[in-house]
This record gives C-alpha cells, structure tokens and sequence, in this order.
C-alpha cells in the first residue's frame, strides 16, 4: 500500500511578532508622529496633525507590546 506521509501538526498559534521588531516599529512610529504633529502644527493643517497623533498612538501601542512580549519570553527561560 502506498503511505501518505502527514505534515507536522500545527499547534493552531499564529506567528508572533518578535519583541525587536515590535519595538523598532513603535520607535519609528513615534519619530514621524512627532514629525507629522508638527509640521500639522506649523502648517495650521489638522489633517496632518491627527495623522501624526495615530501614529504617536500606535508608536506606544507597538512598544507597549514589545515591552509584553519580552517580559513573557524572559518569564518562560529556565533560571540558571
């Protein structure tokens, strides 16, 4: 008879974000909010300055969840 071989079970998880990636994503945003702010700023344009605002917020959410995700891989080392 012919066998079919069976690929690996996946464990059902999607691929998580490494924390480096995250935080290196986080510090990029926050620099152009902080740009776009305020050249909004500068240039009276309130589109341009809630634009930079969104990413000052994302910039804090992407290093918040780096900052998470290295505390939980750092939690599940074995002590040496």
């Amino acid at each position: 008879m012919h066998e079919t071989r069976k690929s690996p079970e996946r464990s059902g998880r999607r691929p998580v974000l490494t924390p480096g990636v995250a935080r290196w994503a986080g510090k990029a945003a926050l620099a152009a909010g902080f740009l776009l702010g305020t050249y909004g700023l500068t240039e009276e344009s309130p589109a341009v300055m809630k634009a930079g605002l969104g990413l000052l917020a994302t910039g804090i959410l992407a290093l918040s969840y780096g900052l998470f995700a290295t505390l939980v891989s750092r939690s599940h080392q074995p002590d040496e």
